[in-house]
């Protein structure tokens, strides 16, 4: 970083050093050099800046919007109000009386078992349908009766599991829209036997009971995976309670206190799911935090070029405005004319860096399955808005030389 800023610093003082030393005195006293050269440069870096500008806040406005889309998509379940006790495996003969003393808390809706979670861990297994070659990797989780239920996961058609049906603990299985898809179940889906796996000589089957509509369980950088759930009390080592989400508060202090009276051995260790999922997009969270930051400091560099050069221009025309003025120009009339030189080279820059930031954008989103569409009022918005800027930083200097003393400006040097 020290290389660099003397590198940086040596190269920002090489070239007006370089110019101003080029100077002959009899020129510089006859005022015989124009600094045509000089200006051109100063108009290059004006269009380069607002061009990076206006890439940077086009990229900003369709972050922005992307995250919100992610933020605000519906999932197929019910994150909210959901929390998750992780060490609730291995409780022989006390798992059972812990999921039911929770689950007579006032503010505790569902108590579900499961092994993994949705937008968390879960695990995957090879299936097929019986009689069929075409096998493909499945998502699942090992969940409890009311797991369906407290998630909110809308039942295509089927039932859900029942402790009415004991069979259900061996041989059942609840697949996704997308599972039955690329399994290839051909219809009628219920009933229907899914090879689960095979030892030697045995196969073992599950029996489809029901289908769920599809769910977002993993980012929404990736498509909707085949996905199934299964139950086997066995395997069950969380808890996911669903809350009412009245009195907050004090419901997790009920948890916690029928927790340590029936689990005193284990901590209560928790967390909410909407947090969890939450992190699946907290890279993009942090970039966007990163792009704003950049785009703030661009602008800002942006227009202190710009107001040096707004500067330098009316310094030069000085005699010009005092003229005018004389003349009888008014002042929104000189402002006008010194800010639309400016205006030009901004539009010049908003022409360059709009189909750059759209390309550079759609590049970024096609890392997403599902985004938003880019509109061309994103890019119009952005080159607005360093428009904007532009004119507020140009307008300052130049009503500034538009005010001055006419008297004055014409007795200039």
């Amino acid at each position: 970083m020290l290389i660099v800023t003397l590198v940086l610093g040596v190269a920002a003082g090489l070239y007006p050093a370089l110019y101003l030393s080029s100077f002959k005195p009899v020129a510089v006293l006859k005022k015989l050099r124009s600094g045509k050269s000089w200006f051109d440069l100063r108009k290059a870096l004006v269009v380069f800046q607002f061009g990076l500008s206006v890439v940077l806040i086009a990229g900003v406005l369709v972050i922005q919007r992307q995250i919100d889309f992610i933020q605000s998509a519906k999932l197929g379940f019910d994150q909210d109000q959901v929390i998750v006790i992780r060490n609730a495996g291995g409780l022989p003969n006390r798992g059972e009386a812990a999921r039911d003393a929770l689950a007579q808390i006032p503010g505790v809706k569902n108590v579900a078992e499961c092994d993994g979670m949705i937008g968390g861990q879960n695990w995957t297994n090879n299936l097929r349908v019986k009689g069929s070659d075409n096998g493909q990797l499945v998502n699942f989780l090992s969940v409890g009766y009311d797991f369906i239920e407290a998630f909110g996961l809308e039942l295509k058609e089927g039932r859900d599991f029942s402790p009415e049906f004991p069979a259900d603990t061996n041989d059942a299985i609840i697949l996704n829209e997308t599972a039955v898809k690329q399994l290839g179940v051909p219809a009628p889906v219920l009933g229907r036997q899914i090879v689960w796996s095979e030892e030697e000589d045995t196969t073992y089957y599950a029996k489809v009971i029901g289908v769920v509509k599809d769910f977002h369980f993993t980012s929404l950088r990736e498509e909707i995976k085949p996905f199934a759930f299964v139950i086997t009390p066995s395997r069950t080592w969380l808890f996911a309670l669903k809350m009412s989400g009245q009195n907050l508060r004090q419901t997790l202090a009920q948890i916690e206190s029928t927790w340590a009276s029936l689990v005193p051995d284990r901590p209560f260790d928790y967390y909410f799911l909407d947090e969890s999922i939450d992190r699946l997009y907290r890279s993009e969270q942090n970039f966007r935090a990163i792009f704003s930051t950049m785009t703030l400091l661009s602008l800002i560099i942006a227009c202190l070029g710009l107001f040096g050069l707004a500067a330098f221009t009316a310094e030069q025309r000085t005699k010009e405005i005092g003229i005018r003025k004389v003349l009888g120009a008014s002042v929104s009339g000189l402002v006008g004319l010194l800010s639309q030189d400016f205006v030009k080279l901004v539009l010049i820059a908003n022409l360059i860096a709009c189909p750059v930031a759209w390309y550079a954008m759609k590049q970024w989103l096609q890392s997403f399955a599902y985004r938003i569409d880019m509109g061309w009022w994103i890019f119009a918005l952005a080159g607005g808005i360093a428009v904007l800027i532009a004119l507020l930083t140009v307008s300052m200097q130049a009503i500034k030389a538009a005010l001055a003393n006419p008297v004055a400006a014409l007795r200039y040097e």
